[in-house]
């Protein structure tokens, strides 16, 4: 099982151009300015909000929207114009895709600043809330997403001191605590910002509550977190395992105390799952390799800015796929592998892993149309209702693959590239029938550059390369 290290840097909203805190304030106070004809929403019986009332009861969590767009769109979105921008949020909130909705999201907020123009706050929290419908809370976007609804809707608090506002503020705070891991790293913050958040709404003139709902809120979480330090305990029981086995404890730790008083991070948990997975591959242990997707997936949701994590996930369930022929795991990596690469920037180190091992999925789930038989001899027209949309994105990432490999020259095994690719394209040839009797040689385009991947993979082996005799018979029956 080769190993990638895990991107543990994470830019901060600054870095990547979102407003600081102090932007976000200062435009608050331009919108607070709004009166009541320049905005679409009614004004009730609120007054605007004393600085010295926000005080106490300011989030320090929910001020930074998390950027989640790629690099490119991002930056274009904060340098356009606002007649730009319009005309891009607008386009945007036409389609109803996460990506889009998210960057419709983005465009409406960054006019929100330059305007002071409630109406494109609104609009901006309405297509984040379009865009986390497209996700289960399970997976690890749907918290960053919510983490921006919930800084979007104290913005608004803030500027209308609407008590619906304040309310539908809270209401989202109290679902991002019902959903993260009991160890991610910002559990506290998101209870403490809770508990900030039923304070400003208790000194609302207007709210009927008193300190006994912060003090019921508090047990109620209390509570909640006993529940699930069950699972916490399991995860560290896990990950001190790890640690002791392979020794790779750097502060001399004789105890499980010991490991558990160093900072979890996600390097951490990176080789935790590393040694379950390497474990199974020498024992063929099912139970490690169910411990390894375990904590994988509690990892992904505690760092969900690693993509060294989510790429050591995806890969383990696509070894449970390959040991149990459920389909649900081959699913999961493909659309988790997917949503990783919409926002990961060009040149991100493990651009072209991604590429490779999608390809390799979408192949995957091709051949369980068949019954997993070997592609070479695979018969497609005995399938009925052969759908050749997974064929199709395995042969463009292995492109894509290829692509990246010519101006980075840093794959391991290049060979490898060209002989999958050389494998889909001849699975497609197969798949559309080109070598049916009377079939026009006018489609033989897929099958020339079959031939010549599989040409190149050959070339680029060494003599006494193991695979050399497999790529040969392959590239035969491709010359018959």
């Amino acid at each position: 099982m080769s190993e990638l290290p895990p991107e543990t840097t994470r830019e901060t909203s600054e870095e990547r151009g979102f407003p600081s805190a102090a932007e976000n304030e200062s435009t608050a106070r331009g919108l607070a300015g709004i009166t009541s004809d320049q905005s679409s929403r009614p004004d009730l019986d609120e007054q605007p909000i004393k600085e010295d009332d926000l005080s106490i009861t300011r989030p320090e969590y929910y001020i930074k929207l998390e950027p989640l767009l790629d690099t490119d769109l991002q930056d274009a979105i904060l340098s356009s114009e606002e007649e730009e921008l319009r005309e891009l949020a607008l386009a945007m909130s036409e389609d109803a895709s996460a990506g889009s909705q998210q960057a419709c999201s983005m465009a409406f907020f960054a006019l929100s600043q330059k305007n002071h123009s409630l109406e494109d706050l609104d609009r901006a929290i309405s297509a984040a809330e379009r865009c986390l419908y497209a996700y289960g809370p399970e997976e690890p976007k749907f918290q960053l997403f919510l983490k921006n609804i919930v800084t979007l809707l104290w913005m608004r608090s803030t500027i209308t001191n609407n008590l619906d506002d304040i309310e539908q503020t809270i209401a989202r705070a109290q679902e991002m605590i019902g959903i993260t891991p009991p160890l991610h790293s910002d559990r506290t913050q998101r209870w403490t910002d809770f508990l900030r958040l039923l304070g400003f709404e208790m000194r609302h003139p207007c709210s009927q509550s008193g300190y006994s709902r912060i003090l019921k809120a508090n047990e109620g979480l209390t509570y909640a977190d006993n529940e699930m330090m069950e699972t916490a305990e399991n995860i560290w029981k896990m990950i001190v395992q790890a640690e002791a086995a392979t020794g790779i404890d750097e502060t001399n730790a004789t105890s499980p105390e010991d490991f558990k008083s160093r900072p979890l991070t996600a390097e951490r948990v990176y080789y935790a799952i590393s040694y379950y997975l390497r474990h199974y591959d020498e024992s063929g242990d099912r139970g490690r390799l169910h411990v390894a997707i375990l904590l994988g997936e509690q990892a992904v949701l505690m760092f969900p800015q690693s993509e060294g994590l989510k790429w050591l996930l995806f890969n383990a369930l696509h070894t449970r796929y390959s040991d149990t022929k459920d389909i649900s795991d081959l699913d999961k990596a493909i659309r988790g592998s997917k949503e990783v690469l919409e926002t990961m920037s060009p040149d991100h180190g493990l651009r072209l892993s991604f590429h490779v091992r999608l390809a390799k999925f979408y192949h995957k789930r091709n051949l369980n149309q068949q019954g997993d038989r070997d592609c070479m001899a695979m018969d497609y027209n005995q399938i009925e209702n052969f759908d050749i949309a997974d064929l199709n994105m395995a042969i463009y990432h292995a492109r894509a693959a290829i692509a990246l490999q010519a101006m980075r020259q840093d794959y391991g095994e290049p060979e490898l590239l060209f002989y999958n690719l050389g494998l889909y394209l001849f699975a497609r040839c197969k798949a559309l029938g080109l070598f049916a009797p009377g079939h026009s040689n006018l489609d033989l385009g897929d099958l020339l550059e079959s031939t010549a991947a599989m040409e190149e993979a050959i070339n680029l082996l060494a003599a006494d390369d193991a695979k050399a005799a497999v790529f040969l018979d392959n590239a035969a029956v491709l010359q018959l």
